[in-house]
């Protein structure tokens, strides 16, 4: 009876204990799952540091079809090769495949060092797939040697070759959410987007445009890693306009039509039919493969203008179709803007490369590319 009337006097006491012990067991049940995921990462090999602009953070590993080697990583390179034009770098390695060959070094702590030793598990004499960045040749090196210094390759002039043909796909994205923009970066690169344009679209949050991910040193090291991943050596072109220059703005100019240098020649429309991604009320849905085959010029590429999380504005569609935009839609389901990037450029690649197919058709059978299509 005396044990009863103790707990009933003392019952705030006993309340505030027994809360306390169950914050106490959720810390733990927390603390337990974080270790969980850190034996998880170390038992996979993925326990790495990667040092960020926020810090320090664990880094996945980066899946490499391609090892993307540049002139700076070159033994015995010249102290102004930095400074010369790609194209002139280019030249230069392809007159000395009749020279003595040409090494590449990586430092141990380098990404691609590590993957050619713990994931590939070369070892010296092996070959792995290379490729000149940006905008060179792909071909085959050999391992010459693995140390505690890092790696050597040389490159077996004989295998070089151009890359492959691409289809010409190109986006214009209202600026979505910056995790969505950072996540895309490396699906467009490996995808081979030719141009990727961001723009302020009128449903973008103000404060989206302030993200650090639409700047060189965050997304450059994202395309590299979606060029490794897509094998291939040529960067995407990417152009930011200004903060202060709304999607309406771009339209209403000839923005569109010109570079960032005033020119026609590296225009974002240049030689693409150009594809709006919207569905209003009271319109007919109509896919990109139906609006390629109906544009009145077949143009050698496509032209994608796909909007944020919500869409664009009825009065930035009707601004795009004034331009010269079509409207398509991937059909009934409400995307995520990663998601509709995704699947239009895929459809647009595959329209592009059926097209492709047909023109190579018509230059054997003699037949107009119009009738091989329709």
């Amino acid at each position: 009876m005396s044990s009863t009337a103790t707990i009933i006097e003392d019952q705030g006491l006993l309340r505030l204990a027994f809360n306390k012990d169950i914050y106490s067991l959720l810390l733990l049940k927390k603390f337990v799952s974080y270790l969980d995921q850190i034996s998880l990462i170390i038992s996979s090999g993925r326990w790495e540091k990667a040092t960020t602009a926020r810090g320090k953070k664990f880094a996945a590993d980066v899946v490499m079809n391609l090892i993307l080697l540049d002139h700076s990583h070159q033994v015995g390179s010249e102290p102004a090769e930095a400074d010369r034009s790609v194209d002139d770098q280019d030249e230069r390695t392809l007159s000395k495949s009749n020279e003595s060959p040409l090494e590449f070094e990586l430092i141990e702590k380098d990404p691609r060092a590590k993957h050619i030793t713990k994931h590939l598990k070369k070892v010296v004499g092996d070959r792995l797939r290379v490729g000149l960045f940006p905008n060179g040749p792909l071909g085959q090196a050999v391992v010459q040697s693995t140390t505690n210094n890092g790696v050597r390759l040389r490159l077996d002039m004989s295998t070089l070759r151009p890359p492959q043909q691409r289809p010409l796909v190109r986006v214009l994205l209202g600026v979505p959410y910056p995790k969505v923009i950072k996540a895309l970066w490396s699906v467009l690169a490996s995808f081979g987007v030719d141009q990727i344009a961001y723009a302020k679209a009128a449903l973008t949050e103000p404060n989206f445009l302030e993200t650090s991910n639409l700047t060189p040193p965050v997304y450059e090291p994202l395309l590299r890693e979606g060029l490794a991943q897509g094998e291939d050596t040529r960067p995407p072109r990417v152009t930011i306009f200004p903060k202060t220059v709304s999607v309406l703005d771009l339209l209403s100019s000839s923005s569109l039509s010109q570079s960032s240098t005033g020119s026609a020649s590296g225009a974002l429309t240049k030689d693409c039919c150009k594809i709006v991604l919207h569905i209003g009320e009271n319109m007919t849905p109509t896919s990109i493969r139906q609006c390629y085959q109906q544009s009145t010029s077949y143009d050698k590429g496509i032209l994608l203008a796909i909007g944020p999380e919500r869409g664009w504005t009825d009065e930035e569609a009707t601004a795009f179709h004034a331009a010269g935009f079509v409207y398509a839609s991937l059909g009934d389901p409400i995307l995520r803007t990663d998601t509709a990037v995704v699947a239009s450029i895929a459809l647009a690649r595959d329209v592009l490369m059926e097209r492709k197919i047909d023109v190579d058709t018509c230059v054997h059978t003699g037949k107009r590319v119009r009738e091989s299509v329709t």
